[in-house]
């Protein structure tokens, strides 16, 4: 479920992520009676003039941001940036059952969070160095994350229980909305309060810290695990056999 998460936190975020980078000029076209209007200027203050019954109230926010971090991106360069995760990510699906049945789901899973965070943390440097750079840094996230859910499917293969597989799904694959929640509320919060480029940071951080707790923790099968009873090996890896006693009659 933790994969899972992470998955889809990193996912999740950057779509965030995104309009907090890109700098956002007052559009008032098409007001000529300048009523009821109300403009967003993204720079260090954000003035909201207020026009309501011929009175004009003047808020003024400071939100910390610098406006040389803000890029000057239009609607077609912020969707190829967003959508560049999708490129990379539909072309390493097939990919990663293969090489979790090869090299084993601690070692590809483990390996996909590890290069996520650290491409995570390089994001701003590829931002500054320019759009394309960015997309390429996108795509590569979206082409190591590819593998997560096969290789999920794998390491279930190997732990769940006939009897308890479908409540293992349920709880692993909440984990998908659980990602999005944190990814949207979380990020909101660390933006405005640190700016884009620290959420970027505390995101891959925490994914390099998430890594090193997989690797201690996680196990491709019951045999390799050095804490697990025999009681509990022995009760997994028969119900496990059984299911692919079952598969192979059919």
């Amino acid at each position: 479920m933790g994969v899972v998460i992470h998955l889809f936190t990193l996912r999740s975020d950057f779509s965030i992520i995104v309009v907090a980078m890109v700098k956002h000029a007052p559009n008032n076209e098409g007001n000529s009676s300048g009523e009821n209007e109300c403009f967003v200027n993204t720079t260090e203050n954000l003035m909201y003039p207020i026009h309501e019954n011929n009175t004009v109230e003047n808020l003024t926010y400071n939100l910390n941001n610098e406006t040389g971090d803000k890029f000057s991106w239009d609607p077609i360069t912020q969707g190829r940036i967003i959508g560049a995760y999708s490129y990379g990510h539909v072309f390493s699906q097939v990919m990663g059952g293969f090489l979790e049945a090869r090299f084993g789901g601690k070692k590809v899973l483990g390996l996909s969070i590890l290069l996520s965070s650290v491409l995570t943390l390089l994001t701003p440097a590829a931002a500054f160095a320019g759009d394309w750079w960015l997309f390429v840094v996108r795509v590569v996230v979206g082409f190591v994350q590819g593998v997560v859910l096969p290789g999920t499917f794998g390491v279930l293969s190997r732990w769940a229980p006939y009897q308890e597989r479908g409540r293992l799904l349920a709880i692993i694959f909440a984990g998908e909305t659980l990602g999005v929640f944190v990814g949207f509320s979380l990020t909101a919060y660390l933006i405005t309060q640190f700016g884009w480029a620290v959420t970027l940071y505390i995101t891959g951080v925490a994914g390099v810290v998430f890594c090193c707790i997989w690797y201690l923790l996680a196990f491709d099968s019951p045999a390799v695990h050095p804490r697990i009873t025999e009681t509990e090996r022995a009760y997994v890896e028969s119900n496990v056999q059984k299911t692919t006693k079952v598969c192979h009659e059919f």
